[in-house]
């Protein structure tokens, strides 16, 4: 999942956003990292992201998770 953050912050890199959506953007990038970074992309399961999506509405984030 590292490689596919990598190549997708160029991504972001290249579009020109405003640099507040840029720097929000890659806040969520870096915590998708820090939770799922370690997981090969291909084998990342529905189960992986209710996991995470459920951490954020824990933490009172529920923007973040819907």
């Amino acid at each position: 999942m590292s490689a596919w953050i990598d190549r997708y912050e160029v991504l972001l890199q290249r579009r020109n956003l405003s640099v507040n959506t840029y720097k929000i953007r890659s806040n969520q990038l870096a915590t998708v990292r820090e939770k799922m970074g370690e997981i090969i992309l291909a084998e990342v399961t529905t189960r992986h992201i209710a996991k995470f999506l459920e951490s954020w509405i824990t933490e009172g984030k529920n923007t973040m998770a819907g």
